[in-house]
């Protein structure tokens, strides 16, 4: 039996009513998150680095992220072994804690921190005498230095130093843990951060020592303007073991450059450059192991290979899950595969609480976005000038090694390189080729240096040839800036300048040695 009309014509007045009352309610209650929302986008996006550096370091920010982190770390908690005695559990670690010797007294020890965080501790375990680094995570840190006191006997451990790469409080928020327990320890971060944790303050080129652990300081602002890697040498001090990079390099990939400026790509660029430079310095390169802040092996590859299809909504994590035939990547086969194998490698680790640290450089010189970038760089840096020695004949020998065939037909091969390479900037490669005295080359615009007569379609290559020249200049070509004239003091750093590409000046030096 149907209702009767006037009835059904309340009930539609009714919901119809009840759907504005409802949109209008939704809308009063919005109203507070889409104002938030349109300041965060329209004020503090722009200016994130300066929220991360001064609203962020606030203790309140400390406490609000440490909360986060150990809300976080619950998913890695083990079922209780004995619930009488709940203080003996173990706390939540996402990875097993490991030991790497670097030689037969002095070994890394690996303590897994909140939910990827990764804290060593350094230890001769002849004697006992310890430095930690970035210790982030109170709980396990102290925990991990039980388990290593335990690993040592009969000797004590000793922790005298405590190292920070950087101030955020997901690494230093476990100092007071670790002073606690061995008041004597020092604790060391960079002259432009201001940590309150800080009893010493390193700048660049300083060296650290404890007892016979020595540590070389590399300053590389970017991620925060006072940011340091530290270089771990070998016990005859000749070369490095290891070295401890925060958040300036991951396996696979770099931390945000927050204090640089998120749109500065050249200084997180020196700064990898600035890795190999004293790697090669010091010999032994190949050798040298690398100790990330964070455990991201896995979540760089998955994001490298999620990138490598030329689809723009491609995901190839699923594609290769399910066993499909990947067609089309933009990579070259050979690195394609190697970022595959890093990828299974890295997540068969984490699902077996195997940690993805240390790392190497010729594996970083494979993997990493930056250092490829870098490599690039190098390459046409290099192709401009064994070309540039052909063409214009220049007499001498180039700083790098230029294989120049003597039956070459010198005025095809400049016919032949004119729309590659008739880019180059005369007297700056000119000196570049000649050798490196006096070892320091100004630098000039690109505008005075007009495009030379040819047509629309190679006037465009010019541009991209110069533009990708200057790019390689400026990536590999300083070392690292201050970010600013008080850091640059503070930090023994050279002061960034405020038109560069008039002031500055490209270091040959150092281009050679990231080169080879």
């Amino acid at each position: 039996m149907e209702a009767p009309e006037p009835i059904m014509f309340v009930v539609s007045w009714l919901v119809l009513l009840g759907a504005i009352v409802l949109v209008l309610a939704t809308t009063i209650l919005s109203l507070p998150v889409l104002i938030l929302s349109g300041f965060l986008y329209i004020f503090l996006l722009p200016h994130f680095g300066l929220v991360v550096e001064h609203l962020y370091m606030l203790r309140l920010g400390g406490w609000g992220h440490v909360k986060l982190m150990n809300y976080g770390k619950k998913e890695f908690a083990l079922p209780p072994t004995n619930p009488e005695s709940p203080e003996k559990q173990p706390p939540p670690l996402h990875s097993m804690l490991t030991g790497i010797s670097l030689t037969e007294t002095i070994k890394v020890f690996i303590v897994p921190s909140f939910v990827d965080n990764l804290t060593y501790v350094i230890v001769n375990i002849n004697t006992g005498v310890a430095a930690i680094v970035d210790p982030g995570d109170e709980e396990n840190v102290v925990y991990g230095l039980h388990q290593i006191q335990a690993s040592i006997k009969p000797n004590e451990i000793d922790v005298r130093a405590i190292l920070l790469t950087h101030k955020h409080w997901d690494h230093v928020a476990g100092v007071p843990g670790v002073k606690k327990m061995f008041p004597g320890a020092t604790c060391y971060c960079g002259a432009s951060e201001n940590s309150p944790f800080a009893d010493s303050h390193v700048k660049n080129n300083d060296t650290i020592t404890v007892s016979d652990l020595q540590f070389h300081v590399v300053a590389v602002p970017a991620h925060t303007r006072g940011s340091c890697i530290f270089f771990l040498r070998k016990s005859d001090k000749e070369g490095f073991s290891a070295i401890f990079t925060g958040d300036t390099l991951f396996g696979g990939g770099c931390g945000a450059s927050f204090e640089a400026g998120l749109s500065n790509a050249y200084s997180m660029r020196r700064c990898f450059a600035e890795i190999v430079v004293q790697l090669n310095a010091h010999g032994d390169a190949e050798n040298c192991k690398i100790f990330s802040g964070h455990d991201y092996v896995n979540t760089m590859m998955k994001r490298e290979l999620n990138s490598a299809t030329k689809e723009s909504n491609g995901n190839i994590i699923d594609k290769l899950s399910l066993s499909t035939t990947v067609t089309s990547t933009k990579f070259p086969p050979a690195f394609f595969f190697k970022l595959c194998e890093n990828f299974y490698v890295s997540e068969r680790k984490r699902l077996l609480k195997i940690v993805n640290s240390p790392t190497y450089l010729e594996t970083e010189l494979a993997i990493s976005p930056i250092f490829r970038l870098l490599r690039d760089l190098i390459g046409h840096l290099n192709l401009c000038l064994k070309e540039w020695v052909v063409c214009e004949n220049i007499d001498g020998e180039p700083p790098v090694d230029v294989d120049v065939d003597v039956d070459v037909d010198v005025e095809k091969k400049k016919k032949k390189a004119a729309t590659s390479f008739s880019t180059v900037y005369t007297q700056d490669l000119e000196a570049l080729a000649k050798g490196l005295e006096p070892n320091m080359l100004d630098m000039m615009t690109i505008e005075e240096y007009p495009p030379p007569a040819a047509e629309k379609v190679e006037a465009i290559e010019i541009k991209k040839t110069r533009v990708k020249l200057l790019t390689a200049l400026f990536s590999v070509g300083f070392s690292p800036f201050a970010i600013s004239n008080r850091d640059a003091r503070k930090m023994n750093l050279p002061a960034k300048k405020s038109t560069p590409l008039l002031d500055e000046c490209v270091d040959l030096n150092r281009i050679v040695k990231i080169a080879r």
